[in-house]
């Protein structure tokens, strides 16, 4: 069955009354689904954007400030999200939704809130200082974070109700099959994880 794709990234395959639109990514392949009859399609190395990634089991901070694990969260669904220029908290929508594999090297940021961030070394954290992350050529590349400084032990993190400290950086390798996850979100492209502000994933 052949589809027709339109300029705001909808498609419409051959079926009268079956809308064929995004609904997530995965490793280089989008991954469309009809509104009608819930057919799934799979367009191969479509991958518009990019992103370092969470390990499953991140938690997701909600409008409700309920907690929910970032491989759980649907598209279109309301989470909480950070205006630097008011220092407040908005809900925003997750417009994208980013699973990938291939990564070799994972990191556990060790909080001192008794957190772990578990993520890929290029994701942006907010500090005090602005943006930080553990490879700052792909935090450009992979979030457009131009600027970014290394990230460090004793840096303090932006988070949900105060500051977090990083007392521990462990890197380490991981299996090509490993699977991380990120969000895309309208408006001020972060979200709250583990309770701390983080970068979203880059449309190109």
């Amino acid at each position: 069955m052949g589809y027709t794709k339109y300029s705001d990234g909808t498609e419409t395959h051959n079926a009268e009354g079956h809308d064929k639109k995004f609904d997530h990514y995965e490793d280089n392949d989008a991954k469309y689904i009809c509104t009608k009859c819930k057919h799934m399609w799979t367009v191969k190395n479509a991958r518009k954007v990019g992103g370092g990634c969470f390990a499953a089991g991140t938690k997701i901070m909600l409008p409700t400030r309920e907690l929910k694990n970032i491989e759980e969260i649907q598209l279109g669904e309301e989470i909480l999200a950070y205006n630097i220029e008011t220092e407040s908290f908005e809900n925003k929508v997750v417009n994208m939704i980013y699973f990938k594999r291939g990564y070799n090297e994972m990191a556990d940021v060790e909080l001192s809130n008794g957190n772990i961030l578990t993520m890929t070394l290029g994701h942006p954290l907010l500090t005090a200082q602005g943006w930080k992350s553990l490879d700052l050529e792909n935090s450009n590349f992979e979030h457009g974070v131009q600027g970014a400084t290394l990230l460090s032990v004793g840096d303090m993190l932006i988070g949900y109700d105060k500051p977090v400290m990083v007392n521990n950086i462990n890197i380490y390798p991981v299996d090509k099959d490993y699977i991380v996850y990120c969000l895309g979100v309208d408006g001020y492209h972060n979200f709250i994880a583990n309770d701390i502000i983080v970068h979203n994933a880059l449309y190109a």
